[in-house]
């Protein structure tokens, strides 16, 4: 078995009900008047490497939540559902209609107050990347009510470390014949 780390091309955080888009710190939850949302793209090439996907896993690094006094609060533990997305994502989408996305595919998960970091394991979702039966066009992740609001180190934040990162293990394909090593005698003729 072998693993890829595929870090985030583009992401984002947009308001439902308003005109406001954050793409350093990703926002999802209820935050004031608005209901945030966070659009996530990983380019997921298709690898002639790449075998049957055994497992695949989003990793999120958290920012802390200060208030103005520069008090930190603690995490709170609510629920959030990630989809794939069906329609090409646009910052401007909720203008017009709301971004679709396949809710066959719904992961939902718990904030782990504990925990520095969120890890989502979204299998399904790439193996139907991978097998193209649903065209990736990335990921929406929301909060299903008012829960409170989570941050997220986005795809430009400055500890490249911390940016989203997909996590793929899969098994590899034996025998390819471009990594084969074959035997072979070099001669090496010097003419002056």
């Amino acid at each position: 078995m072998s693993f890829i780390d595929i870090i985030c091309k583009y992401s984002g955080s947009f308001c439902s009900n308003c005109y406001q888009y954050n793409n350093d710190a990703l926002i999802v939850g209820q935050c004031g008047k608005c209901r945030e949302n966070i659009f996530l793209y990983f380019d997921l090439q298709p690898d002639f490497y790449l075998g049957k996907i055994k497992n695949s896993r989003l990793i999120l690094y958290k920012l802390p939540v200060c208030t103005p006094s520069h008090v930190c609060r603690p995490y709170f533990s609510d629920s959030y559902c990630l989809y794939p997305l069906t329609d090409f994502f646009n910052i401007y989408s909720n203008h017009f209609s709301k971004p679709q996305f396949d809710y066959k595919y719904e992961t939902c998960f718990m904030n782990d107050i504990y925990s520095s970091y969120t890890e989502i394991d979204i299998t399904q979702i790439t193996q139907i990347w991978h097998n193209e039966q649903l065209e990736n066009k990335g990921l929406i992740i929301t909060s299903p009510g008012n829960g409170l609001p989570l941050f997220y180190a986005g795809h430009n934040f400055k500890i490249l470390s911390m940016r989203p990162m997909l996590r793929v293990t899969y098994e590899s394909i034996p025998g390819l014949p471009i990594m084969k090593q074959v035997p072979c005698t070099v001669e090496i003729n010097q003419h002056f």
